[in-house]
């Protein structure tokens, strides 16, 4: 497969094509329609970009192989450049113009004089419509009602229309050597057209096309047909919403909705990302498709558009980040473009401040949160932190937004159960990327941009600043401070020093990671707390050398960190575990704390070397070692 940086939106015109095993609707469809009584008219119902033309393509793909004459047009084709009066002639005249082609391609005409016969009847028909045009184009300069099948001047016009269409589609049915018998309409793209124009071009088959041995398939939105019909009977409410039923039930006698449901995704997405080159990490896979369906949902198009926007920023960072590897973050990207796309104003809470673990009722008044909503009962599962409590109240202010609240929720905790510990930093690398395709006019959300890069600070005394400035006691900063530099200490005189980085931020607090295939998973990890009672934490790594436990030093509280990857299909590795020690003053930093810190950055080298290994290969290779070593060892003692 040839290997591009985007993919089209075409529709698929053939079932090799297909990648959401919708087959079976096709067919089944097909069958509905070659067995069934005329005339029918079938609305395939869907919104914008939900495939309704690739299955109109593959139900003429199966209906052809049946010999059934069909005829199609795009109505949008036909409304460009013209004005709205002119719009259903034309589209008439198209569907007469290509069934004649078309039966022509496939000999169905059999004689030559038969075909002749049949365009002396399509000439008299387009000569109606031509006339029929004219007066409605009056209309549009002088104001006089001429609709065509309601205006008393154009019935006659329109009754002998009716009768050079039943001639056209007798030509080939009643021919006993014509296999078609049988004709079919493909109407697409409805609604693409002013809303007023689809309901006109709708009410004219109805009408018009209203013959025997005849089936229509229309793709419609019922949204359009709504706005349509707001001329006739106003803004839609309970009262006259029957009246709206009405008329489409008298217009379309089988409608289909698109079975979005029975879509298949996981298929889609892993194909349409193979086409741009970008694989799935198979630990990730599952929660990709996830993310999908909590943001854009099963829309075709829709997908289609977040893929190509994720490949133009994932080609960004690979060249940005000299090629490098960095799943978590492509993943991050991945669900915060997801965000972006479907839900732009929980985009803009994060741009505004992405720490969203941290969202509280002070930040729930900044954003104009007033009150914390009751959570539904049935619902308190995944609003039982204050975060997603705030999250739950923004979202009750707007309709889409209630309505998707706790997907919306769901694509957060997501993030946060795949990054775990390294949310900050990742989540700040990821948006760096995810803005440059935010489009925004809010004001405060267009300041924010980028503003993840002005919450990193340069050194120490940026973070223990900010600390000072929310209040934070003397003794607390000099312990920071104390335990930082002495951090620096070990490391300075290590010949990989130049592979530990230090970052800054208000979140994270002071975060020491190493270079590699996972840049940015921290080994240390500095910072006040106040959890509980206030103190400065230190956070490390587990060691696997004694089983993964924590290590006890007397008179120290020391906790594990809480995991965020519990609910994860992807088996946890060893050397991403942490635990916490507590510190309250200067005297508790001891030199067993020191030798902690340093097996810390040894179990984070360790762990590069064997990152996509599991767990029990992850104890293998540690053993292995510490066996070499022993040999080595006794090798240089009996030397």
């Amino acid at each position: 497969m040839i290997k591009t940086t985007s993919i089209t939106d075409n529709p698929i015109t053939s079932a090799r094509d297909s990648l959401l095993n919708i087959d079976h609707h096709a067919t089944a469809l097909a069958e509905f329609i070659s067995e069934g009584a005329t005339p029918l008219t079938i609305g395939m119902q869907g919104e914008w970009g939900t495939g309704k033309t690739s299955l109109m393509h593959l139900v003429k793909e199966k209906l052809d192989e049946k010999d059934l004459a069909t005829s199609w047009v795009n109505t949008w084709e036909y409304s460009l450049f013209r004005q709205p009066s002119e719009v259903t002639p034309n589209v008439l005249k198209g569907l007469l113009e290509n069934l004649v082609k078309t039966c022509k391609e496939k000999n169905y005409w059999g004689t030559e004089q038969k075909y002749d016969a049949a365009v002396g009847q399509l000439k008299k028909g387009l000569k109606i419509l031509g006339s029929l045009a004219a007066k409605a184009a009056v209309k549009s300069t002088t104001g006089i009602n001429v609709d065509i099948a309601s205006s008393e001047s154009m019935i006659s016009e329109v009754a002998d229309l009716k009768i050079q269409i039943q001639e056209i589609v007798n030509l080939i049915i009643k021919d006993d050597q014509n296999p078609a018998k049988k004709i079919v309409f493909f109407v697409d793209d409805l609604d693409r057209i002013d809303p007023p124009m689809a309901v006109e071009v709708l009410e004219s088959l109805k009408n018009v096309f209203d013959v025997d041995n005849c089936t229509f398939i229309l793709a419609i939105d019922y949204d359009v047909v709504i706005k349509g019909l707001e001329k006739k009977f106003g803004k839609k409410t309970e009262q006259n919403e029957r009246e709206f039923r009405s008329f489409f039930d008298k217009i379309i006698q089988v409608p289909f909705s698109m079975p979005t449901g029975a879509y298949d995704i996981d298929n889609l997405l892993s194909a349409k990302l193979s086409e741009l080159g970008l694989e799935l990490d198979k630990d990730l896979e599952a929660d990709y498709v996830n993310i999908v369906k909590l943001t854009v949902g099963y829309i075709p198009r829709s997908i289609k558009r977040y893929v190509n926007s994720f490949s133009l920023l994932e080609k960004i960072r690979l060249i940005g980040d000299n090629g490098s590897e960095e799943k978590l973050v492509d993943f991050c990207l991945f669900a915060l473009l997801g965000i972006q796309i479907s839900y732009p104003q929980i985009y803009r809470l994060i741009n505004i401040r992405n720490d969203f673990l941290n969202w509280d009722k002070s930040f729930a008044l900044q954003i104009g949160v007033d009150t914390i909503d009751d959570v539904p009962d049935m619902d308190a599962e995944f609003t039982d932190e204050e975060w997603e409590q705030v999250l739950w109240s923004f979202c009750q202010r707007d309709p889409y937004l209630r309505a998707r609240a706790l997907a919306i929720i769901q694509v957060l905790n997501v993030i946060r159960d795949k990054l775990a510990d390294d949310l900050p930093i990742i989540l700040e690398r990821s948006m760096e990327y995810a803005s440059m395709t935010s489009v925004d006019d809010d004001v405060e959300a267009k300041q924010a941009t980028g503003k993840y890069q002005r919450t990193l600070y340069e050194g120490i005394d940026g973070y223990t600043g900010e600390l000072k400035s929310n209040g934070v006691g003397s003794e607390y900063i000099e312990l920071l401070e104390y335990v930082h530099d002495d951090i620096e200490k070990i490391f300075k005189d290590k010949e990989d020093k130049d592979d530990v980085n230090y970052l800054y931020s208000v979140t994270g607090g002071v975060t020491v990671y190493a270079q590699g295939k996972m840049k940015g998973t921290k080994f240390v990890g500095l910072k006040y707390s106040k959890s509980g009672m206030p103190h400065v934490e230190i956070c490390l790594l587990k060691d696997p050398r004694n089983g993964y436990k924590k290590p006890r030093i007397d008179n120290l509280e020391i906790t594990n960190v809480r995991s965020y990857t519990s609910k994860s299909e992807r088996k946890k590795l060893p050397f991403i575990e942490y635990y916490l020690i507590k510190l309250k003053d200067k005297s508790e930093y001891s030199d067993k704390i020191k030798n902690l810190i340093n097996a810390s950055f040894e179990i984070r080298q360790q762990g590069l070397k064997i990152l996509k290994k599991g767990m029990h290969t992850v104890q293998m290779s540690i053993d292995e070692d510490d066996s070499a070593a022993t040999s080595e060892s006794m090798t240089s003692q009996s030397a």
